[in-house]
This record gives structure tokens, sequence and C-alpha cells, in this order.
């Protein structure tokens, strides 16, 4: 957790904690993952001639969209503890520019 203190002065501030190691290491799971990626058809499929190919092309394309998917989950819910982190700034703020005279 990090706590963010937000002063307006004559002795009035608001906190706010933000979950930075979660994002943090969100942000390193995305990047591993990324780097895990498989970039190469694999050339073990059955069939022969150009069914081998096909087979291969399947194969690999199904692995990327479920490898894809998993990334989209995940940046789904950064994307939301983003969201809710702006939204408490925000009212912090307001909250800060009530107070003040």
């Amino acid at each position: 957790m990090h706590e963010i203190v937000k002063n307006r002065g004559r002795g009035m501030s608001v906190s706010l904690r933000v979950d930075t190691v979660r994002m943090e290491t969100a942000g390193s799971s995305l990047q591993a993952a990324a780097s895990q990626l498989p970039w190469t058809v694999p050339d073990r499929a059955g069939g022969c001639g150009s069914q081998a190919v096909e087979n291969a092309v399947q194969e690999f394309a199904m692995r990327m969209a479920l490898e894809l998917r998993g990334a989209s989950e995940e940046i789904a819910a950064l994307g939301r503890h983003a969201g809710e982190a702006a939204r408490a700034i925000e009212e912090a703020d307001q909250e800060l520019a009530q107070a003040a005279p």
C-alpha cells in the first residue's frame, strides 16, 4: 500500500491509499507472460502437406487465443483498479475543495 496525502493548507489534508504493490505485481506478471508467448508455429501437428500446415496454424491460433484471454482478463482487472483509484482521488479532491475556505 502506498499512501498519498494531499494538503490544502491550514491543517486540512486528505489521504488516499493506493495498492501499488498489486499494480506492480500485475505489471510484472503481464511482462513475464508476454515474454513467454509462443511466436512460432509448431511443426508437430499431424497430417501431411497443406493439412499439416493448417493443423499447426490452428493449434497455434488456439494457444494464442487462450494466452491472450488470460492477459485480457488481467488487464481488465488492472483497469478496474485504476478506475477505482482515479475515482478516490477525484472524491478526495472534491472534499478538499469543499473544505477549503
